[in-house]
């Protein structure tokens, strides 16, 4: 997992898991 977009000002760090998961999967 990376944590670049965990310091964000979304409190529900899911959202964020799915759209770095996304990106990743994506071949980002």
């Amino acid at each position: 997992m990376y944590d670049y977009h965990v310091h964000s000002n979304y409190s529900d760090g899911r959202f964020l898991g799915r759209m770095v998961r996304a990106a990743v999967d994506a071949g980002l």
